[in-house]
């Protein structure tokens, strides 16, 4: 039983792993497609950039619904697990989007990717977080006021700390303390602050090596194109 039980879970991996190389693609197809025909404007790709970010974000809505509802069983071990395979997750994630071989399958030049999947990154890292927050509270190790009750989507109400953080980490423009949001919730254990330190490493340090790779992949592109147009003027003179 042991033996099939294994195979059940390679032949699952290889399919999700299928799955997300299809999505891949249908995602870099219709970018670039809408990106043909919004190109000409700067609004045309403010509305492709909201679009797809919103598509990406609402794909992540299953995910949200599992933690959410794992956290609510009598038994928090099953929250906590779920909280666990969804870190990974997002470890995963925030590796990949700064990966320089992922970005150029990408073909990102044609499309801001990094700030798409930076803004999906982000609202995963605040639900997961969330979660991890509800459900060590529910066994004691995390202390956090107010209390939020687990049987009522506590991941998505304890990520407003860590969405807080995040806004309040944008250098220069003090956004939190300019539209006057104040933080509705205080922690008095160390967990809490490794887990916030957690959330920073992993949305801050993945974000900006995104925009580092994608910096110099246009760079890159940048002198191939040019080294081809003056190949080209070359070539065309020599005749």
């Amino acid at each position: 039983m042991s033996h099939k039980w294994k195979e059940s879970l390679v032949e699952w991996g290889k399919s999700l792993v299928e799955w997300g190389r299809r999505l891949r693609k249908a995602l870099v197809s219709a970018g670039t497609r809408f990106g043909s025909i919004l190109s000409a404007t700067r609004i045309g790709h403010a509305l492709l950039f909201g679009l797809i970010a919103f598509l990406l974000v609402m794909a992540t809505s299953p995910l949200v619904a599992l933690i959410n509802w794992s956290l609510t069983l009598e038994r928090p071990v099953w929250g906590l697990i779920v909280v666990g395979v969804s870190t990974v997750l997002l470890v995963i994630c925030a590796a990949l989007i700064s990966n320089e071989q992922f970005l150029r399958e990408l073909a990102f030049e044609k499309f801001r990717w990094p700030t798409v999947f930076s803004v999906v990154l982000a609202w995963m890292a605040v639900v997961v977080f969330g979660g991890a927050t509800c459900g060590l509270q529910r066994i004691g190790v995390v202390k956090i006021q107010p209390v939020e009750a687990y049987t009522d989507r506590c991941a998505v109400r304890y990520a407003d700390f860590y969405l807080w953080h995040l806004f309040d980490s944008i250098p220069g423009i003090k956004f939190t303390e300019t539209v006057r949001w104040t933080q509705k919730y205080i922690y008095s254990d160390s967990v809490s602050g490794w887990l916030l330190l957690g959330f920073k490493i992993i949305v801050l340090v993945s974000v900006i090596g995104s925009f580092v790779t994608a910096a110099r992949i246009q760079r890159d592109t940048a002198v191939e194109q040019s080294k081809g147009q003056i190949a080209k003027k070359d070539s065309e003179g020599a005749t």
